[in-house]
């Protein structure tokens, strides 16, 4: 039988003769196993230890890539609203950044709870410096442009909002030295976990940012008085007319089976208005009146667009006074009604 060990044989001569006493195995066969249930254990133990690590950071990439990835969606909305600004009212522009400012704080200070690995732990200080910056950069931001707004002086509100926007821009800075600690703590795992790209202002560097033309271009708003008032400027019809006849006050359109009238309608206000509806009205003294409805989504301040109605059915007989009437509806607050509406008298030959 096979035994791992070493046989120990020993003699001695005793009256002329050679005599064998005894023959002892030493085994060390419980060695053995002792030793290779040590390294099964180490290795265990390390790989064990090593899955332990991998799940800590799946975990811990999991919650920090959600919520990069809303702080930069902040930063979308952010840059987004800056543009939107001549468009809304001093109240719409309150609501809308103060909720920009508190999601940034939100972000901040779920950041700020989140406690990483150990190898982890510079580079999510970065980041929450990174969050924090972000959030103070909006808070700043929102007070400045309504200061703007109200008509106070543009020295001093441009300091201001270079700060905030100083503040977003470090921001990013911040984010690109969490990015490159990260890369150190995580260079010799094999499977590498995914780490989010995030940019809070979007392709814009606030030092080169001229902010006197952006500023300016609020002056529409900045005495805090909102005008709002929309008018047609302008009606035309296909096909189109060939002459006017004093005697029924209409003019002359060729026969057509189908009439197609185009207005364009301006926002004479500094505010921009949305869902404008536009209805326009056809009568006839032997038809049944037609009305057909079109909505302006949105019309910035100065904005003209054109609003067609191409499906309308004008009398054709001889002599009938054809009655279309285009009206913009009014817009809440709306003064002014009377450049609202526009009225054309036809008859077909």
């Amino acid at each position: 039988m096979f035994a791992w060990g070493i046989e120990i044989s020993y003699s001695y001569v005793t009256r002329g003769k050679l005599r064998y006493i005894k023959t002892r195995r030493k085994s060390y066969f419980p060695q053995i196993l002792i030793f290779l249930f040590l390294i099964l254990l180490f290795i265990s133990l390390f790989f064990y230890l090593e899955r332990t690590r991998t799940t800590q950071l799946d975990k811990y990439f999991k919650v920090i890539n959600q919520l990069i990835l809303r702080s930069t969606q902040l930063g979308r909305d952010f840059n987004l609203m800056r543009k939107r600004v001549p468009e809304l009212s001093q109240i719409e522009v309150k609501k809308h950044f103060l909720l920009l400012s508190e999601r940034g704080e939100d972000i901040f200070r779920q950041g700020e709870k989140i406690k990483p690995p150990t190898t982890l732990r510079i580079a999510h200080a970065y980041l929450v410096i990174s969050f924090k910056l972000r959030a103070q950069g909006l808070k700043k931001y929102q007070p400045a442009l309504l200061d703007a707004l109200t008509g106070k002086d543009l020295n001093l509100v441009r300091r201001q909002i270079d700060l905030a926007l100083k503040n977003l821009s470090l921001s990013d800075l911040a984010y690109s030295y969490f990015l490159l600690e990260t890369q150190k703590a995580i260079k010799n795992l094999k499977r590498k976990p995914p780490i989010v790209q995030s940019n809070f202002l979007i392709d814009e560097n606030y030092e080169k940012e001229t902010l006197f033309p952006y500023l300016k271009g609020l002056k529409g708003l900045r005495e805090g008085k909102e005008i709002h008032g929309i008018a047609i400027v302008s009606l035309s019809t296909k096909p189109r007319k060939i002459g006017y006849s004093p005697e029924k006050k209409a003019y002359t359109l060729p026969r057509a089976d189908i009439l197609m009238a185009t207005v364009e309608v301006i926002n004479q206000g500094n505010v921009a208005e949305k869902k404008i509806k536009v209805v326009a009205t056809l009568r006839t003294e032997n038809q049944e009146e037609q009305k057909r409805k079109e909505i302006i989504p949105l019309l910035k301040p100065k904005e003209k667009k054109a609003v067609t109605f191409s499906n309308l059915l004008p009398s054709t007989s001889p002599g009938i006074v054809n009655r279309l009437t285009i009206k913009a509806e009014p817009v809440p607050q709306e003064k002014i009604l009377t450049n609202n509406t526009k009225i054309f008298r036809f008859v077909m030959e």
